[in-house]
């Protein structure tokens, strides 16, 4: 009957156009909702997994920084006096660049 491509390098179409192999055999599939091309069980497992984790440190981090805001906030309160406050903010600022500055080393 018609000639076999599986064996060709290219095809050529009625219009003249060429496709190589890797083309015509990319534009003859088609995608199905079949358990056979769907991704295997681990990969859909792991993904699960990897997600649990994700959200889970993005817990920890919010409650984290919840708890370092609070903490900044009492530590401002205990001010006694303007001067002390500002003293304190000062700090704080100091505390932070150490830290900014220390991440960055790495």
């Amino acid at each position: 009957m018609g000639k076999d491509y599986s064996d060709c390098a290219t095809q050529q179409l009625a219009c003249g156009e060429r496709k190589t192999k890797e083309e015509y055999i990319m534009s003859t599939m088609t995608i199905s909702n079949s358990p056979s091309i769907s991704r295997p069980a681990a990969s859909v497992q792991t993904a699960g997994v990897l997600t649990s984790i994700a959200a889970f440190f993005k817990r920890v981090g919010t409650a984290y920084e919840r708890s370092e805001a609070a903490r900044k906030e009492a530590y401002l309160a205990e001010a006694v006096d303007l001067y002390d406050l500002e003293y304190r903010m000062q700090r704080l600022d100091r505390e932070s660049a150490q830290t900014a500055a220390w991440i960055k080393g790495f």
